[in-house]
């Protein structure tokens, strides 16, 4: 079992060198995007775009909100609270749109 490692592997998309680190999670990663390397849902690309601008893999990062508790495949309580699905706002995917509010850092 690999435990730990990085490198570089060429891009072909984007017809350049990117980086990749091993996570704890044992899951080969993206420095830049944080997406799996080759995954199979996103190819490893980043397929959600973050409000703060960061591109991401819902499938590859799974995400759970530290407030509500919603996660990427739950989000019916957000739903009756405030009458529509979620979405991240940020990049580290710990707090939804729901409980997002501005200036506040919740």
């Amino acid at each position: 079992m690999i435990t730990g490692g990085f490198g570089t592997q060429f891009d072909i998309e984007r017809g350049a060198m990117r980086s990749w680190a091993m996570g704890r999670d044992g899951q080969q990663r993206w420095t830049d995007t944080g997406a799996v390397v080759g995954c199979d849902h996103c190819q490893g690309a980043g397929v959600y775009q973050a409000t703060d601008g960061a591109t991401v893999c819902c499938v590859c990062m799974p995400r759970t909100c530290r407030v509500c508790g919603c996660t990427n495949d739950d989000c019916r309580q957000c739903i009756q609270r405030t009458g529509e699905p979620c979405h991240w706002v940020n990049t580290a995917g710990d707090i939804c749109s729901a409980c997002y509010q501005p200036g506040t850092g919740a």
